[in-house]
């Protein structure tokens, strides 16, 4: 082996011991915060591995990732710093010891959530894989995560489309405190990818030079089109899972051998002039007898070192902390696009929803190759609603993707091909499905912007239709709006019309922000006028009908429904002034305002119970910033408190109907 690599690996292993128990002792003093998760004992493993990388290679990992950003070649005095939590980390300090990113060096984020890593990674292999570039992914994970399902669920969908990644297991034994033959019937992580048919192998991970080879001749394969690997590297933390864990549940026989087996311990200590130990073991002594390093560059390696790792902790000690206004800028949305049109042409006819969706879809996609549909039975099937019909036979697999029944992992996937610069149209069959994604949807996407310090936007969209239909019982006739409100750094969108299933979805791929569009199951036929010209804001509400007495605020299915309450009521004399939300975040409080401050009187409808639901806050907001122009408190209409029946005649009872909007507007408008 080359003797300038033998020395890399040599002071990248140094540099990587070092810096990690001076981040110990800057955490035993209080600098540190948070998690801090070490690596003593794993360093032949991040160092082998990444040095085999080409820097065109993406790298995810896990939360312990602070020498995998080191050798990836992040600055050590950046590290420092978010570790420290500062503004100049790698993160801005916006992520911490279990977030460091680094975009220009493709390091794409260690992730907080065990299993996390693995939907990213193969998001980011499948962008590589459909633009047919000479790149790899490689993920990095502990042997506790074997057991999420997305391991699995990320496997099979690396397997089934040849995805380049390969798939390193940092097996240290212990999933936090407890023992690999306590929590796997397997444990030979490397024999489990064989049931996807990927190629695993098991590595000493204390032999730099053993993981560096078997790395190099990984990413090679991987690199020639042959598919994904699972490396599995056998190594021992000498720490306790996170600096709070004294990790006494180990045996110290267990550690004393595997204490032994430290290549790097002698070259941390000052010179004794004594032998050299056991400890000092297969590497550091290869690169002495090869002639790699001679022994007092042991001592200038060392010297070297614990000057960078000085000047880090100097750094990081004299470094601003980010600021509120910094925070408040990574944390909201990003400019949405500017509305515009197609070329004015002949007047469209009328389409049903599902139509106007797939016109949106086939239009964007016409003009940008980084656009791609996937989701379950979206691509031979059409979709359940028909919204991805034809999409297939005109832009093929790549770009029209039938999933596995896998709801996180292939949301998972979109968000890492979104952060390689695609833009996904993820399809969840139904709501009551998204439940399984919301790991995805809630702690990937729209975290990693705020996490990487500003420096990965997540152009994401999630279509999924919901909302009580005929008869699919509790299950499958659920409404998660106010679940999803609850998360900063999402778009919510919810059409009532073609028009807007149209318009929205257009702005919605084009929007840098993830993007949930929430689409009724019951509009998906509904039938409606479609001008191709009009793309008006995606989050801006709209005035369907003005009226002076009453404002209706409502959105999806009801605001149609509003809109015949309120025809019912003109008969009677009353003026209703129907607004369609649209967007549920954000929400355009200038629209209800100005509409709140003529009418003097306010009633919101959702289909949703009134228990903590988006009407509640649009109520709340409302009384709060409209108190002295109103007439009557706002007032609320929504489901009922109750899982929805199967049956029929409960089931249409649990909802709103117009009736219901109408009689409630009449007591409004006759001052009770």
């Amino acid at each position: 082996m080359d003797r300038t690599l033998l020395r890399t690996l040599l002071a990248d292993m140094v540099l990587a011991r070092a810096f990690e128990e001076r981040a110990a002792a800057e955490y035993a003093q209080g600098k540190i915060g948070g998690f801090l998760h070490l690596y003593p004992g794993e360093e032949a493993i991040a160092t082998g591995v990444i040095r085999a990388a080409e820097p065109g290679d993406y790298l995810v990992t896990t939360y312990r990732e602070h020498v995998h950003a080191l050798v990836r070649g992040v600055p050590p005095d950046r590290i420092m710093a978010e570790l420290f939590g500062k503004a100049t980390g790698s993160s801005q300090g916006m992520g911490g010891s279990m977030h460091i990113f680094d975009r220009e060096r493709r390091f794409m984020g260690g992730y907080g959530i065990v299993g996390e890593t693995f939907p990213v990674a193969i998001g980011l292999a499948y962008a590589i894989a459909s633009r047919r570039l000479p790149e790899a992914v490689i993920c990095f994970f502990g042997d506790g995560a074997v057991n999420q399902g997305t391991f699995h669920e990320s496997l099979n969908m690396a397997a089934l489309w040849n995805l380049p990644v390969l798939f390193v297991c940092e097996n240290n034994l212990y999933q936090i405190g407890t023992e690999i033959r306590r929590h796997s019937a397997v444990t030979d992580v490397y024999r489990r990818s064989s049931a996807y048919h990927i190629p695993g192998h098991q590595v000493d991970g204390m032999d730099v030079l053993a993981v560096h080879s078997a790395a190099e001749e990984a990413l090679a394969t991987i690199r020639s089109g042959g598919g994904p690997i699972l490396l599995e590297c056998l190594a021992y933390r000498y720490r306790g899972h996170s600096m709070a864990d004294p990790g006494t549940y180990r045996p110290a026989q267990e550690i004393a051998a595997w204490r032994a087996r430290d290549p790097l311990a002698p070259l941390l200590r000052p010179s004794s002039g004594e032998a050299a130990t056991d400890s000092l073991a297969r590497f550091s002594a290869h690169c002495l007898e090869c002639g790699a390093v001679a022994e007092d560059s042991i001592r200038a390696i060392h010297d070297e070192v614990k000057g960078k790792v000085d000047a880090a902790v100097a750094f990081a000690e004299a470094s601003p902390e980010p600021t509120m206004d910094r925070l408040q800028e990574i944390s909201s949305l990003l400019p949405p696009p500017l509305p515009q049109g197609s070329a004015p042409g002949d007047a469209s006819p009328p389409l049903m929803t599902w139509q106007a969706i797939n016109r949106a879809l086939d239009e964007e996609m016409a003009g940008d190759d980084s656009i791609f549909v996937m989701g379950e039975d979206v691509a031979l099937f059409g979709g359940t609603y028909r919204t991805t019909e034809g999409l297939l036979a005109k832009y093929g697999e790549w770009r029209v993707r039938d999933t596995p029944i896998s709801e996180n992992s292939f949301t998972g996937l979109g968000v890492g091909a979104a952060m390689a610069g695609m833009r996904p149209v993820v399809e969840i069959m139904t709501v009551n499905f998204a439940f399984m994604a919301f790991d995805a949807l809630i702690n990937l996407a729209p975290k990693i912007r705020l996490m990487s310090g500003g420096q990965i936007p997540v152009p994401l969209v999630v279509r999924m239709p919901g909302g009580v239909a005929h008869q699919l019982g509790a299950q499958h006739s659920q409404r998660i709006d106010a679940l999803l409100m609850n998360v900063p750094g999402l778009r919510i969108v919810a059409p009532s019309t073609p028009q807007d299933a149209y318009s929205q979805l257009r702005m919605a791929i084009r929007s840098d922000d993830p993007v949930i569009v929430l689409e009724h199951e019951r509009l998906y036929f509904e039938s409606g006028p479609l001008d191709a010209t009009r793309l008006p804001p995606m989050d801006k509400a709209l005035v369907r009908r003005p009226g002076r007495d009453i404002t209706v605020v409502a959105w999806s299915r009801m605001s149609g429904l509003a809109l015949e309450a309120a025809e019912t009521l003109a008969k009677d004399g009353v003026s209703v002034e129907v607004i369609d939300l649209r967007s549920l975040a954000p929400i355009d409080w200038e629209t209800l305002v100005v509409s709140v401050e003529k009418t003097h009187r306010a009633l919101v409808v959702e289909e949703n119970c009134l228990i903590a639901g988006a009407g509640a806050e649009i109520a709340a907001t409302l009384s709060e910033r409209c108190f002295p122009l109103l007439d009557a408190p706002v007032r609320r209409l929504g489901g009922l408190f109750v899982s929805t029946p199967f049956n029929r005649t409960l089931e249409d009872q649990t909802i709103p109907d117009t009736a219901a909007i109408a009689e409630l507007l009449r007591k409004m408008a006759a001052g009770s």
